[in-house]
């Protein structure tokens, strides 16, 4: 394509389509300046790009036998739900305009059409890909580029740190204790116990050491928490980061493509450009270290190798030296290594002392291991050891109801209970229970739970919930009569079998 003058300078315009008016806005002369031009127009030349390919993809949307929109875009065809529109997708499970891809296909069939935001966000990207395919490291660039936005993008939302504190009372006490649970980035819905919501972790810890003082119970975290995220301002000093590295990749592609300089990644365009600045900063201070640095010169006196120092231009080569090895013996004094042993010796037995306070204040407070209850035998079978039993509480394990349900629920999951789990809010340790728990009812009438994580389920839970109707089969099976369920039931309510 021509280049167009104007007035009388020696840069080379390019010139709209049927004018003689340059890209930049200039009034060109009617004869061109091709041969003679020394430079060319930088605004002209990035907008006469942008311009011829522009016409070219919508001659490619006009050509029958051409490629199609997705093969210039990049992209899949695909589905989203049952209905007739077929979307683009950048082969990342997610459509161009922003739905969730169902599955991939080869292409609209029947009465089946295009979505609309699809192809208007596909010709933008094919218009993208064909004007950095113009520039190879113009492509590289616009790849860094949409890599740190791509990772802006998958940033964390803030912190959302809630306390809550509830009462809990044990069966058969008047004394309430207070719990109080700590939720991070969690779904879990609080209503009236919920003490505050924080943004930090230290405002959260405040506020937990102030709620749980003299409780006499530790702080529990919700099972549903999720770590926490970054905090604005390492987003913020990333995101700079990432945008002064993005930025300073283009002006070393720009710089290489002035320069017209024989590179072919950015890397290479980076150094290229820092070698630049080097030497005008130099050049600015009136020294030669950055004309030394950058490429030598084909007139110089003497040519000088990059792997060469600075002063082997003033000396003659030598091999360099070798140096000698250094041997270090190092002696300890006696008088060292006693005192070392003696503050060894002291750290150790005050070690010793602290740990026998602490054994002998839990002792006092929970009871030493010889104070642990008998085992009790009922009928042959240990219902109750160590302060565990199987399938209900240590209190309820001797109850006739009890047996006689864990009897005829032989065979099933059976949970492992302690007298002090809490079946609401278990603890990170009572998390891993799992299977049946029968409760006395008075009478002939017993309760059976079915626990999922160390927690009781309801009926309508979606993927547990079904284990109370198979408990209540099989004791229907046994004989027992068994009362209707709920969608809200807890619990399976049974009479034994007179």
């Amino acid at each position: 394509m021509d280049t167009y003058a104007h007035g009388y300078g020696t840069t080379g315009h390019y010139a709209k389509p049927g004018t003689h008016t340059s890209y930049c806005g200039r009034e060109l002369q009617h004869d061109p300046n091709t041969p003679i031009a020394q430079r060319v127009c930088k605004s002209c030349a990035k907008a006469e790009k942008a311009d011829r390919v522009a016409a070219e993809q919508v001659a490619a949307d006009r050509a029958a036998e051409g490629p199609t929109l997705a093969e210039r875009a990049g992209v899949r065809y695909c589905h989203v739900g049952t209905g007739r529109r077929v979307h683009y997708s950048p082969s990342n499970d997610d459509t161009l305009c922003g739905y969730e891809v169902r599955e991939y296909t080869d292409g609209p069939t029947g009465e089946q059409q295009l979505c609309a935001r699809c192809i208007k966000a596909a010709e933008e990207r094919a218009y993208a890909r064909s004007l950095a395919a113009a520039s190879p490291l113009a492509a590289a660039a616009v790849q860094r580029a949409e890599t740190v936005e791509a990772a802006d993008a998958e940033r964390a939302p803030a912190n959302v740190i809630r306390v809550a504190a509830r009462g809990f009372r044990r069966g058969g006490s008047s004394l309430t204790e207070m719990i109080t649970t700590v939720h991070t980035n969690c779904p879990c819905k609080i209503g009236k116990t919920l003490v505050g919501t924080y943004a930090t972790k230290a405002e959260a810890d405040a506020a937990v050491t102030e709620t749980a003082q003299d409780t006499g119970r530790p702080v529990t975290h919700c099972m549903w928490s999720r770590p926490l995220n970054a905090t604005p301002n390492q987003v913020e000093a990333e995101q700079a980061a990432a945008f002064d590295t993005a930025a300073r990749a283009v002006d070393a592609v720009e710089h290489a493509e002035e320069t017209r300089a024989a590179v072919a990644t950015v890397e290479d365009a980076e150094a290229l450009y820092a070698a630049a600045l080097v030497t005008e900063a130099d050049a600015d201070a009136g020294t030669w270290r950055g004309q030394w640095i950058g490429e030598q010169q084909a007139d110089t006196l003497f040519a000088v190798e990059r792997h060469v120092e600075q002063g082997a231009l003033f000396s003659e080569a030598a091999p360099a030296e070798q140096p000698e090895k250094l041997i270090v013996r190092a002696r300890f004094e006696p008088a060292a290594v006693e005192r070392v042993k003696a503050k060894a010796d002291a750290d150790r037995a005050a070690w010793r002392t602290e740990m026998d306070a602490r054994k002998a204040a839990e002792a006092a407070r929970y009871g030493t291991p010889e104070q642990a209850p008998a085992r009790r035998v009922v009928e042959g079978v240990i219902v109750e050891h160590a302060g565990t039993s199987e399938g209900s509480t240590p209190r309820n394990a001797t109850h006739p109801g009890v047996i006689a349900a864990r009897a005829a629920l032989a065979g099933l999951a059976v949970a492992r209970l302690t007298g002090h789990h809490d079946v609401c809010e278990p603890t990170a340790g009572e998390q891993a229970v799992r299977g049946y728990m029968v409760e006395p009812r008075g009478g002939q009438r017993v309760a059976v739970y079915w626990l999922e994580g160390g927690q009781t389920i309801r009926r309508d839970t979606k993927w547990h919930g079904p284990s109370l109707d198979c408990l209540a089969d099989r004791l229907t099976r046994q004989g027992w009569e068994v009362e209707p369920l709920r969608a809200s039931s807890l619990c399976v309510f049974a009479h034994q079998p007179e």
